[in-house]
């Protein structure tokens, strides 16, 4: 099966078409964490959607750290559940 495929402008890696995510559409502070890392990044270019979701991992262990001095257990928690894609139910 021929599976259409695109390029990340991020790592320049193939990914399925359905992965394809436009950077006009990324909240502004982790496009702003994308491009600090990728200054050539801009709101033209399309990366894949695992991709965003590690920035976005990023973003709120950085935002959860800043904002505690470190991250809690509930913390890591919901970080990792975040990048395993899980729903926490309490």
């Amino acid at each position: 099966i021929y599976m259409n495929k695109f390029k990340s402008d991020l790592s320049q890696m193939e990914f399925p078409e359905s992965e394809k995510v436009s950077c006009k559409i990324i909240s502004a502070p982790v496009l702003s964490l994308i491009i600090k890392e990728h200054p050539t990044i801009c709101g033209e270019d399309f990366i894949s959607s695992d991709e965003l979701n590690q920035y976005r991992e990023k973003y709120i262990a950085g935002y959860l750290s800043t904002e505690n001095g470190a991250l809690s257990k509930l913390e890591n928690v919901v970080k990792n559940s975040l990048s395993e894609n899980e729903l926490i139910v309490s």
